[in-house]
């Protein structure tokens, strides 16, 4: 009976969350094609008393809707071959110092348009570690664009390794807003978003996608905040000292 009751609330509970999931998707998906399809009926319908330089100001606003419609689509997808189990994973000897470093390389133009300081506080010989190159690439990613939208307002995002038993800890940082002690628990769920960030773009998927990601190359990713202090997502990946 007991069995049966746990079952019953796994169900429950699944149901409820499933339905959320569509609820989110549906809103997600929604409001930028509802935007795309707006602008492109005033483009239609004035199309003969428009100025040429508010027809290229609303194609521009249709053409970022689109890219957040396809990133949307894009994401939602990627996690659902995780889940699957569809997305091979597949572990090799990387140094993980030169990963960061091609991955926030590409981040730097960006960061000085923003006012974003990056603090790279890395070793100077090589760390190697068990990983799959393009999904730890894609966490890195993950991580630094969540800074950048949530904790340019603190002016400064940093990257630190360190080496804890057998494992190799990433972290980034930021000084910006942060995340209310009540939503760290939840940071990682599917399409959670805290209610601070609502104003801001985003799905919600990117932190879910890290932390699948992360599991699958037998890591762990966990959060600290401390709002306009530091906010600090961290990952594990298991080290590897073959010579």
């Amino acid at each position: 009976m007991e069995k049966y009751r746990n079952n019953k609330e796994r169900t429950s509970f699944l149901e409820i969350e499933r339905k959320k999931t569509i609820t989110n998707i549906s809103h997600d998906i929604r409001t930028p094609l509802t935007s795309i399809l707006g602008y492109m009926e005033v483009i239609y319908r004035e199309n003969n008393r428009m100025s040429e330089e508010d027809r290229l100001r609303y194609l521009e606003v249709v053409y970022q809707k689109a890219q957040n419609l396809t990133a949307i689509t894009e994401s939602f997808f990627e996690l659902s071959q995780l889940e699957a189990g569809e997305i091979q994973i597949k572990l090799k000897r990387e140094n993980i110092i030169d990963i960061i470093k091609d991955v926030f390389v590409i981040f730097f133009v960006e960061f000085e348009k923003i006012g974003l300081t990056p603090v790279i506080n890395l070793p100077n010989k090589p760390l190697y570690v068990k990983c799959d190159r393009a999904s730890v690439e894609r966490i890195l990613n993950n991580l630094i664009q969540n800074a950048v939208k949530y904790g340019s307002e603190g002016k400064m995002i940093g990257v630190q390794v360190q080496r804890i038993d057998s494992y190799c800890w990433i972290e980034i940082w930021d000084k910006g807003e942060g995340i209310l002690e009540k939503d760290l628990p939840y940071v990682f769920n599917r399409l959670f978003q805290s209610q601070k960030s609502r104003s801001n773009t985003g799905n919600g998927l990117g932190l879910s996608i890290s932390k699948k990601l992360v599991e699958e190359q037998k890591g762990q990713i966990r959060v600290t905040s401390k709002p306009y202090e530091e906010t600090s997502f961290s990952f594990s990946l298991l080290a590897d000292d073959e010579n």
